[in-house]
């Protein structure tokens, strides 16, 4: 188990994160910056995590659709944006497809650069994407 506690020893921590993955560590930051002492618990240091290793794609969801998910979205795309050395951020062009026709979302045309993906440039047995 790996333990972060920043500060002087015996200093009393007023949140404890559980994880050292992106998550974990990203709101670990978040509540740091707002003033609180925050101490990190996890069962592996930080670049032992997937979050090490993992990639994860931003933009309008299958299914998920409304004013509360596009401010999530919105809020999430701010922040991995903010500035140019974002760790871990890699902004590029990636895929979502569905297998049921039909179910683009509503928002996806109103993302910079999106665009069908051709029929022919599908992943097999996907039946739209953008």
């Amino acid at each position: 188990m790996v333990t972060v506690n920043p500060g002087s020893a015996g200093e009393q921590a007023d949140a404890v994160v559980v994880g050292a993955g992106i998550i974990g560590l990203t709101s670990a930051i978040r509540l740091a910056e707002a003033g609180v002492r925050v101490r990190v618990v996890a069962a592996a240091p930080p670049l032992s995590t997937t979050s090490a290793l993992a990639t994860a794609m931003i933009g309008p969801s299958f299914g998920l659709f409304g004013d509360q998910v596009d401010t999530w979205e919105a809020a999430t795309w701010a922040e991995l944006t903010r500035g140019p050395d974002q760790p871990g951020v890699r902004v590029c062009r990636g895929r979502f497809a569905t297998r049921t026709a039909g179910m683009i979302p509503p928002t996806a045309d109103q993302l910079s650069g999106c665009a069908p993906v051709a029929p022919g440039k599908l992943p097999a047995g996907f039946a739209e994407g953008f």
